[in-house]
């Protein structure tokens, strides 16, 4: 397990309440948008500078960090969380790859 640190990069899934309302973030369906730690609270929980889809900065704080989507996170949580960087394109990779 990697330890998150202040300047990591991370992956940054909004909630349904980060894509609605005033000051919705913008975001392309199923990617996730970029973060960076600003604050570690704990080995599972930090605080996030994030970047929408349109370069507009939204603070977030005590994200939960999720190491395992299937073990970690329910299916219908709605919650908003953060995945170490390049966690999506691993799984898009290994999605698309063609077996040998």
């Amino acid at each position: 397990m990697t330890f998150p640190q202040v300047g990591m990069p991370m992956e940054y899934w909004p909630s349904p309440w980060d894509r609605s309302g005033p000051g919705a973030m913008a975001q392309q369906t199923g990617v996730p948008l970029y973060a960076v730690v600003v604050a570690v609270n704990s080995p599972q929980n930090v605080n996030l500078a994030v970047f929408d889809a349109a370069g507009k900065h939204h603070a977030r704080t005590s994200v939960p960090i999720v190491h395992n989507r299937a073990q970690d996170l329910p299916a219908s949580s709605g919650t908003a969380y953060a995945e170490l960087a390049g966690s999506h394109l691993h799984r898009t990779l290994a999605a698309q790859a063609v077996p040998a």
